[in-house]
C-alpha cells in the first residue's frame, strides 16, 4: 500500500509505500519514503537475535536482550564502511580478468528491481500479486495494472 501524496514532481511512483513479500520460510516487509528525517539509504534488518542497520557508511547491530536476568542475544558490532564505490569498481575489473561473478552482479540487480515492480505493482493495483519465479511472469489470473495515458508532451515554441 502506498501512494504519490506528498510530492508533487509529475513522478509516478510511490513517494510513500509499504510491501510485503511472503516466500517460503520467510515475510519481507518494505517500507520506502522520500519524505522525513533520517538516512533515506538505509536498510533495517530485524531479526530473532537483533537488528541491524545497514547503509553506505558501514553497518551496526543491536542485540535482542531478553530473558531473566535480561542478557543480550549476542554482542553489539558496529563496522563503518568505506570507499565502496571504488571497491565495487575495482571488483568488476578483477572479475573481467579472472571471469569470475562480481559482487554487484548484473543477476542480482535484476532480481531486486523485479522486487520492486512487483512491489510497485502491487500497490497500483490495490492487492497482492502472485509471481512464478521460474517463468519470471506473473500467475495467470493476475491483471495487468491500469495504464495511466498522459497527454504529448508539448516544447515551448512549438
Amino acid at each position: 500500500m502506498g501512494g504519490r501524496w506528498v510530492l508533487r514532481d509529475g513522478g509516478e511512483t510511490p513517494d510513500i509505500q509499504n510491501v510485503l513479500y511472503r516466500f517460503d520460510k520467510v515475510v519481507v516487509t518494505w517500507t520506502a519514503r522520500e519524505l522525513s528525517a533520517g538516512d533515506p539509504f538505509s536498510i533495517i534488518v530485524h531479526g530473532t537475535l537483533g537488528t541491524m542497520t545497514l547503509s553506505r557508511k558501514g553497518f551496526q547491530i543491536r542485540p535482542e536482550v531478553t530473558g531473566l536476568p535480561r542478557k543480550p542475544a549476542m554482542e553489539p558490532m558496529q563496522v563503518t564502511g568505506g570507499d565502496l564505490k571504488g571497491r565495487h569498481i575495482q571488483n568488476f575489473l578483477q572479475c573481467v580478468k579472472s571471469r569470475k561473478r562480481p559482487n554487484g552482479d548484473v543477476e542480482e540487480g535484476h532480481l531486486t528491481a523485479t522486487m520492486c515492480h512487483l512491489g510497485n505493482t502491487s500497490t497500483r493495483l490495490g492487492r497482492g500479486v502472485r509471481w512464478d519465479p521460474q517463468r519470471e511472469r506473473r500467475f495467470r489470473g493476475t491483471r495487468k495494472p491500469p495504464k495511466c495515458f498522459r497527454g504529448p508532451t508539448v516544447l515551448p515554441g512549438s
